[in-house]
């Protein structure tokens, strides 16, 4: 994806939660598949701004945990009448689209059957012209096994001064909202003649 998204001068995001489990059991490969093609998606129907692929813990109950994963984009976004026909098999927006960007619809169908597959579902919000946000659940088991991760003194970074400057806001939140868990109160301004003042 990180190709793609360059090719387009798309910037790509990752949202990831400070507590999720570094190590997990499930399937990777057909996570793998659900994310990829997603974000596919995301990075051939966005022509200008960024993709995220955030991830967060929806449910954890004994060993088990339900992922709640969103791929959202600042794409052409889509009508209700056409989020409607999204899961099926060989179905597409509309004709212009299929004409436009390609692809043969069977990608979103395969994905649902892959999220139910693993204990989950999928759903999509969007607008037209204003991006959307597909979104699944997948059921994973928690790992007894603990990786090593190295631990960020966060008093010592909380004093850091930090102005985080981009031009897209979805950009701009993801990076404010990682430095909040940090303990990092950082200012943020979208374009470079006002950080520079």
């Amino acid at each position: 994806l990180g190709l793609k998204a360059e090719g387009k001068g798309l910037e790509l995001m990752f949202k990831l939660p400070l507590d999720l489990p570094t190590t997990l059991v499930g399937d990777p490969l057909r996570l793998g598949q659900i994310l990829i093609n997603l974000g596919n998606n995301a990075v051939k129907f966005t022509q200008t701004g960024a993709v995220c692929i955030k991830m967060e813990l929806k449910y954890e109950f004994e060993s088990k945990i339900t992922l709640l994963c969103s791929v959202i984009d600042t794409g052409i976004g889509m009508s209700q009448e056409h989020q409607s026909r999204m899961f099926k098999t060989f179905s597409q927006a509309d004709e212009s689209i299929t004409r436009k960007y390609g692809g043969t619809g069977l990608g979103l169908a395969i994905c649902k059957q892959l999220c139910e597959l693993m204990g989950g579902e999928i759903g999509l919000q969007s607008e037209l012209g204003d991006g959307s946000t597909f979104y699944f659940t997948v059921e994973v088991q928690k790992c007894e096994q603990k990786s090593v991760i190295q631990t960020i003194d966060k008093a010592a970074v909380a004093k850091l001064k930090v102005l985080v400057v981009d031009d897209i806001c979805l950009a701009r939140t993801v990076m404010i909202e990682l430095l909040a868990k940090l303990g990092v109160k950082a200012d943020q301004v979208d374009n470079g003649v006002d950080a520079i003042k």
